[in-house]
């Protein structure tokens, strides 16, 4: 009973394992080569900075953000880059109500700031830094029981010696 038991059970194991295997995941890769934008926490920071992928490290070090009252700071950074060295992306949003577009304009307390090693900038101590001039950022998740920070945004940043650098197709969704 047990052996004819066992040869029964066997290949339906067999079969149901060989069937899951054939199951392909989502990719989590855009066609472009970015993250795809999520909603659950999954650690990403990414964008294309004059139509070049831009992907934040994955580190403690090189990926954050902080809600404190009405205010949300996000921020990336990406030291790999061979043509423009060390990068920082952070966005600040100051009085922030819910899940919506907020607009990129310095006087409301809301802004992206890039900062950078290149030679875009006249540096002080190596680094560069300057603020958008025009931008938008969409937060589609608030979570504070879940602490988790989500959203798309696209900007444009005014340097000294590179003109205008455009950032755009950009995402987060971090875990403060």
């Amino acid at each position: 009973m047990k052996k004819t038991t066992f040869l029964i059970i066997l290949p339906l194991l067999c079969a149901f394992l060989f069937m899951n295997m054939k199951c392909k995941k989502e990719p989590q890769i855009d066609p472009d080569g970015l993250p795809k934008a999520t909603q659950t926490g999954a650690m990403i920071f990414a964008c294309k900075i004059n139509g070049e992928n831009w992907i934040s490290k994955k580190s403690v070090y090189s990926l954050g953000g902080s809600i404190e009252n009405d205010l949300i700071a996000v921020h990336g950074v990406n030291d790999s880059n061979e043509s423009r060295g060390f990068e920082r992306l952070d966005i600040q949003l100051d009085k922030v109500s819910s899940v919506m577009l907020y607009k990129l304009d310095d006087p409301s307390g809301r802004f992206a700031t890039y900062t950078t090693s290149s030679k875009c900038f006249d540096v002080v101590e190596g680094i560069g830094r300057a603020k958008s001039s025009a931008g938008e950022v969409y937060l589609t998740r608030i979570d504070r029981a879940s602490r988790i920070i989500s959203g798309t945004f696209w900007c444009d940043i005014s340097t000294e010696k590179c003109g205008v650098i455009k950032i755009t197709d950009g995402r987060f969704d971090i875990r403060y």
